[in-house]
């Protein structure tokens, strides 16, 4: 599977995944694309994420706004990411 992504009711991104040969391929270009045309669906006013330092740059390119940074733990480590919106 190339990638997927799952959205739930208030337009939060809460899964998004690429597979790393399909990167810059367009794959997660095409997926966001879909993403957006539940715009329109009533009760999404705006979609946003917690972004890793990894998926940082794709969101910059799908033209999100960082709104502010936060460390969570994860695993006994602190796990930085990003939201976006």
């Amino acid at each position: 599977m190339p990638a997927f992504a799952e959205v739930v009711d208030d337009g939060y991104i809460d899964y998004s995944y690429g597979d790393h040969e399909h990167l810059r391929s367009g794959v997660g270009r095409g997926l966001y694309e879909a993403i957006k045309n539940e715009a329109g669906r009533p009760g999404i006013p705006r979609f946003h994420a917690a972004v890793s330092l990894n998926a940082k740059a794709f969101f910059l390119r799908m033209e999100f706004e960082a709104a502010r940074e936060q460390r969570d733990m994860l695993c006994a480590a602190v796990a930085p990411n990003f939201i976006r919106e």
